[in-house]
């Protein structure tokens, strides 16, 4: 049996991104204010996020 590993699936539009519809350009894109910093604490914690 293969070990697990803890991990957290995160949605993108609206919860790590502001949701301004289909992205389909990257200029388009914008994180959410503390997303990363959040990020980085998950990764922190032994998380591995998707």
């Amino acid at each position: 049996m293969a070990k697990s590993v803890p991990a957290i699936f995160l949605d993108r539009d609206g919860t790590i991104n502001v949701d301004h519809g289909y992205v389909h350009e990257i200029d388009n894109f914008e994180f959410i204010d503390g997303v990363i910093d959040a990020m980085r604490e998950l990764k922190k914690m032994g998380l591995r996020w998707w």
